[in-house]
């Protein structure tokens, strides 16, 4: 997550974010090391500790099991921060699962995000992907696209 977003965020929007993305990395079929670093990151926050008993404890928690509501006193602006970095994880792995695009329309809905607009913003969503999956296409042929000095 990006931490000039974090920053401005209040501690009960940094909270709800930890919550909708340990969340959303838990609904995804196919994890990569980013998004397991990620959710290894906020369950930390959320939990205090990566201690497995600590985090399973949260996991069964009321307060983690319970849907996501809006956070109090959201702006749009903020209602947006938030969502774009839901949208950052999900896409992290090149690829938006059908779970994640139904989790991400719930999170639309709980952000008063309007129906009527939806459509191109889940095809925003599908060219994040899209940009990741050519992004690790380049990773994958490093040696090829700078090529290192011979010994």
């Amino acid at each position: 997550m990006r931490i000039e977003v974090l920053r401005m965020l209040s501690e009960e929007q940094r909270g709800w974010l930890y919550r909708a993305v340990a969340k959303l990395v838990l609904i995804d079929e196919r994890l990569d090391n980013t998004e397991q670093n990620e959710f290894n990151e906020v369950m930390q926050a959320l939990a205090g500790s990566l201690d497995m008993m600590d985090v399973q404890d949260l996991m069964r928690s009321e307060s983690f099991s319970r849907p996501l509501t809006a956070p109090r006193e959201i702006t749009p602006e903020r209602a947006w921060a938030l969502f774009v970095e839901l949208v950052r994880t999900a896409v992290v792995d090149a690829r938006l699962a059908t779970a994640e695009k139904a989790y991400l329309n719930n999170i639309m809905d709980c952000l008063g995000f309007a129906e009527l607009g939806r459509e191109p913003i889940f095809q925003w969503i599908e060219l994040m992907a899209k940009a990741h999956s050519i992004e690790n296409g380049f990773a994958v042929r490093l040696n090829q696209i700078i090529p290192q000095p011979k010994a």
